[in-house]
């Protein structure tokens, strides 16, 4: 046996029982063939090929011809070692880096490495900071970097052709960016980053990569390359938008063989309906279901949110049930059956619910669809399956659904008394390729601060640790985005209270696994409290591969919370929120961010406060304030004091003379109201200017923080 599948097979894990071990056997006898069929030719693995891969339902739907390891290297808490040591839940997870290297004069931390032949499948980053900062890719063993990044920042990568899709930028908040380029790589990848100025700042980032095995023939990723790939990768981004937003359409061409299968039917409660698809070897390539309801069920409703969670999908292949979902969570929205658009699913929340996983069998398919509502539904569905060519590589759909409720979150200071949430734990072979996320809030802060460990076939660490569930799934700058593997497709109020749903679905990063792959979600939030979580997980797998402590018709039946029409927290009347507007002009230097303010004693309006930062004596800010009467109006503003605050002075409509303002105080403080004065606007405009005017001598720093103002 050639030395590399020695290896391969002494880090393996065993399997557990005999058949396992057959498995395994014909999987890397066929996986040693292919590779030696792969040494015949100059490269194997290209970015060509891997763009390909990324929109290739068929592929998808099989194991790797190659047993690639999945992984992920993230800025995680260092401190985080194992579950039974202290600070397992730590929470800096913006200073975790590999280690700092110099080189020719430069100080540069690595963020990531591997050796071996692999291929980064998704990379990212948030963008606080992200001038003076570059990043350099070092390829194969080699001391010179072959690609850099001249900014913390993916949207400047540097590759022609790259669109929404493979690359999404944020362009509102410029919190954060991602990549889903593909960069391979044939012995071995450092990427590091040199930050040209001394200013600290927090840097969080995601690597998902391929690990192949020893030997596997990789072109490595290249200028050459670049400069070949523009029209293939304008293609793939193509593809990838354009089935987002595609249901069943009977105009379209589905290809040859394909077979449409159309039903009618109505459901009262407790009533199901049966769908027996053509037999023989074929994949269902669109399940399409559009619920038509009573005039008075109408979407966005509390009673249309029931009807569609308490509409379960059943699917079972060659007479074994692999798909047991509400219909609202199989199409990726969740609590509500909001609009959701990715890849793989679409929901225009108003009753159209489409799957497009490709599902083949070998022999038969039965779908069932059950009504546990209390509402009639009268249901449309359309299904498009394929002829499909079954080998041994081929694998079965699955979904698996789950709630628990009146879960504990506690806040990241008393991170020792979390505890991780099971997502989900999958047995049997398989490869996982999605999840949505589901919830109710119930407290008014950000409850998703704990990172996601996601372990594969008993390995004693886990090979993906993340930094938060805003990260895991890929919010490249702020919230309420959807894009091709990932979206938000639902938000209640702006401080995350009530229900919140948010999908991930993976590609090139999809997670192979033998015998077992453990999801867990740490619960930590900004304020102790409680949520109520369903996850639905989407997965390929053999025909007994399983997710085990899934829920079922109980927890149906417990109902769902009303939406809420207003969060419990602090609202000053008639305040306009610093957070929700943009400045009309600023010094170039200065910076703002929102930044939220619990656990802090005082009140803000909504919570939170617009902090200005980066400033120097001179520098300023403006806001602008329309359609106002020409008449008296009385101006009051709300502001922040801290250790590290300046002094600010107000000025309305550039009087010569402002409200100065000294912002330090001990402890972090909300201010009462500060009348700025009665004023009648100009041009029905009243224009307010926050001018740096110097610090206390107590102060530390010269930030500034705005919260609301009020003009009556």
């Amino acid at each position: 046996m050639d030395t590399k599948w020695k290896q391969l097979l002494l880090s393996s894990p065993k399997p557990e029982f005999t058949t396992g071990i057959m498995k395994w056997g014909i999987t890397l006898l066929f996986s040693a063939l292919c590779t030696c069929s792969f040494a015949q030719t100059k490269y194997q693995i290209t970015v060509e090929t891997l763009l390909k891969e990324m929109t290739s339902r068929d592929e998808m739907s099989r194991y790797p011809a190659l047993p690639y390891r999945s992984m992920q290297q993230s800025s995680y808490d260092r401190r985080s070692v194992s579950p039974d040591r202290p600070n397992w839940f730590a929470n800096d997870d913006g200073e975790g880096f590999i280690r700092l290297e110099e080189r020719n004069g430069r100080k540069e931390k690595v963020l990531f490495e591997d050796k071996g032949p692999g291929a980064i499948t998704r990379i990212w980053l948030t963008t606080f900071g992200s001038i003076n900062t570059i990043l350099r890719f070092y390829f194969d063993g080699k001391d010179e970097p072959g690609w850099e990044v001249p900014s913390y920042d993916l949207q400047k990568f540097g590759v022609r052709g790259l669109k929404k899709g493979l690359i999404e930028p944020d362009n509102k908040w410029n919190r954060g960016s991602l990549i889903y380029l593909p960069v391979p790589y044939n012995n071995g990848c450092k990427v590091t980053m040199e930050e040209l100025t001394p200013e600290r700042t927090n840097r969080h980032f995601l690597f998902n990569y391929r690990k192949y095995p020893t030997g596997t023939p990789v072109e490595t990723f290249s200028q050459e390359v670049a400069d070949r790939i523009p029209a293939l990768a304008e293609k793939t981004s193509d593809t990838l938008y354009k089935n987002m937003d595609k249901g069943f359409d009977p105009q379209s061409d589905y290809g040859k063989g394909s077979l449409n299968h159309q039903q009618s039917f109505s459901l009262n409660k407790g009533e199901k309906q049966k769908l027996n698809l053509h037999t023989e070897k074929r994949a269902i390539s669109l399940l399409q279901f559009n619920v038509k309801t009573d005039k008075n069920l109408k979407p966005g409703t509390d009673d249309f949110a029931l009807l569609m969670r308490s509409l379960i999908v059943t699917i079972s292949f060659d007479g074994k049930q692999t798909v047991w979902a509400p219909l609202s969570d199989f199409a990726g929205s969740g609590m509500g059956s909001f609009a959701s658009r990715s890849f793989f699913f679409y929901s225009d929340g108003k009753g159209i619910v489409c799957s497009k996983w490709l599902m083949p069998y070998k022999q038969d398919c039965e779908i069932t669809i059950l009504n546990l509502s209390p509402y009639k539904a009268d249901i449309q569905t359309d299904i498009v399956s394929q002829p499909y060519e079954w080998d041994n590589r081929s694998l079965y759909f699955h979904t698996a659904w789950k709630q628990e409720r009146g879960l504990p979150v506690v806040t990241w200071m008393e991170h020792e008394k979390c505890m991780d949430w099971n997502f989900t734990t999958i047995s049997g072979r398989g490869v996982y390729r999605g999840d949505l996320l589901s919830l109710f809030n119930h407290t008014t802060e950000w409850y998703g601060e704990g990172d996601e460990k996601i372990t594969v076939d008993h390995e004693p660490f886990p090979s993906h640790f993340g930094t938060g569930t805003e990260d895991y799934y890929s919010f490249d700058g702020y919230f309420k985005s959807q894009t091709p593997f990932a979206g938000q497709p639902r938000q209640d109020m702006r401080d995350f209270y009530g229900y919140n749903s948010f999908f991930r679905v993976r590609c090139l990063d999809a997670i192979p696994f033998n015998r077992q792959l453990k999801f867990d979600f740490e619960l930590l939030g900004w304020e102790n409290g409680t949520v109520d979580y369903s996850s639905t997980v989407f997965w390929y797998g053999d025909l007994g591969s399983e997710a085990t402590g899934s829920s079922g018709i109980e927890e149906i039946e417990a109902g769902l919370l009303p939406t809420p029409t207003q969060s419990p927290v602090c609202n000053i009347p008639n305040a306009i929120d610093f957070c929700q507007i943009q400045p009309t002009s600023k010094s170039e230097r200065l910076r703002y961010d929102r930044q939220r303010l619990s656990g802090h004693p005082g009140k803000w309006n909504l919570k939170d406060h617009l902090v200005c930062h980066g400033g120097k004596e001179g520098d300023y800010i403006e806001f602008e304030f329309s359609g106002f009467e020409d008449r008296e109006y009385s101006l009051s503003l709300y502001c922040t004091k801290a250790t590290d605050y300046g002094n600010i002075r107000l000025y309305v409509n550039h009087p010569k003379n402002g409200k100065q303002l000294d912002c330090y105080s001990e402890k972090v403080e909300a201010t009462n109201a500060i009348d700025l004065g009665t004023y009648k606007p100009v041009n029905g405009k009243f224009i307010l200017r926050i001018e740096l005017i110097g610090r206390n001598p107590l102060s530390t720093g010269t930030l500034f923080g705005l919260d609301c103002i009020r003009i009556e």
